[in-house]
């Protein structure tokens, strides 16, 4: 398995670092738009790679409208390379975000797919996101084009009013069913 640290072109890069035979599709048909299956599937040795690719190919054209897969090793791993949040934190550093998470469906239960994709413009930003960003910009980790999508989110007020999580948004609504059911609020 290749690690995807070329440094010569995009495309290079992903047909050396692309792993087709192993789309984290639900669907046994398969759409290629270009040689390499998109969006490309990845798995890097460490977190280094990880970011040394992340930062030369964050705005590859291709990869900005489709994103890519990520092999993440699950927390219980004894052999781990890239975890969750290692990865999501990288991705925020270079502007992207991890979208959604498919399980790994060659038998391996020690690990994962997570799409991470660039934020998209005017997308919303969660509680939890605006948090781990100013952690990272005060360590002195955000990129340019991180801090690019930080500032974007400012000045169009996404930033001041971050959408719930996905949790607290069930919560409410179960909340607000409840009361509905029992008259109290």
């Amino acid at each position: 398995m290749s690690t995807g640290t070329t440094k010569s072109t995009t495309k290079d890069a992903l047909s050396t670092a692309s792993q087709p035979a192993q789309q984290p599709s639900s669907s046994s048909r398969k759409v290629s738009l270009s040689p390499l299956p998109y969006p490309p599937t990845f798995r890097f040795d460490n977190i280094a790679r990880w970011e040394e690719w992340l930062s030369t190919h964050h705005d590859d054209p291709k990869l900005r409208l489709f994103g890519l897969w990520l092999k993440i090793d699950k927390s219980g791993t004894p052999k781990k390379q890239v975890t969750y949040v290692e990865a999501l934190d990288i991705a925020h550093c270079h502007g992207w975000v991890g979208r959604e998470i498919r399980p790994y469906w060659d038998g391996d239960t020690s690990c994962f797919w997570q799409k991470m994709t660039p934020r998209r413009k005017r997308g919303p930003w969660s509680k939890h996101s605006i948090k781990r960003a100013e952690l990272l910009v005060e360590r002195g980790l955000m990129t340019p084009a991180g801090q690019a999508e930080i500032d974007a989110a400012k000045a169009g007020g996404r930033w001041a009013l971050p959408h719930a999580s996905r949790a607290t948004r069930e919560h409410r609504d179960d909340a607000a069913g409840l009361s509905a059911r029992t008259g109290r609020e």
